[in-house]
């Protein structure tokens, strides 16, 4: 195996703009541009908690695929927990994919043993994900199991 940086952020000064409006226009370009990015497939799934920063991300994502030739298929999915702790991610992902028009598919979180299995090597087959399905990830820290959800149902995922 051989472990190579894949890209480093720039460091090489600082965004200076006279108007404040122009912070928040450059960063809604990044943020654009990122998402447009990762939309060149037709299935797309968002990990939607309905915070602010997922619902930015696929209120963007919504927008992009629209004004795409080849517009995706959006679905979010959220993780929940009806009985192990007090949540209303539930709640607040709804409203988001409603207003969005963003089918969810929420996923029960109480009774999983996220390294259940995890030395077998029938089930860890990261190779037939990555040949057949290439994902792309706005942030690194994607759990397996999120992995595992788009292995059966996405081809990329924004979270």
């Amino acid at each position: 195996m051989k472990i190579r940086r894949y890209w480093a952020p720039p460091t090489d000064g600082r965004i200076r703009y006279s108007k404040p409006e122009e912070y928040v226009e450059n960063f809604q370009s990044l943020l654009e541009a990122a998402v447009a990015d990762r939309l060149r497939t037709d299935r797309v799934g968002i990990l939607l908690s309905g915070g602010l920063d997922s619902s930015s991300v696929a209120a963007v994502a919504k927008e992009m695929s629209g004004k795409s030739s080849q517009a995706s298929e959006l679905r979010g999915y959220t993780y929940i927990y009806e009985s192990l702790i007090p949540d209303c991610e539930s709640d607040y992902a709804r409203e988001v994919g409603e207003s969005l028009r963003v089918p969810i598919r929420f996923l029960s979180m109480d009774q999983v043993q996220l390294f259940a299995g995890w030395d077998d090597p029938e089930r860890n087959a990261p190779s037939l994900w990555t040949i057949h399905y290439s994902p792309v990830f706005l942030n690194p820290s994607a759990s397996f199991l999120l992995i595992a959800v788009f292995y059966c149902l996405g081809k990329a995922a924004i979270t």
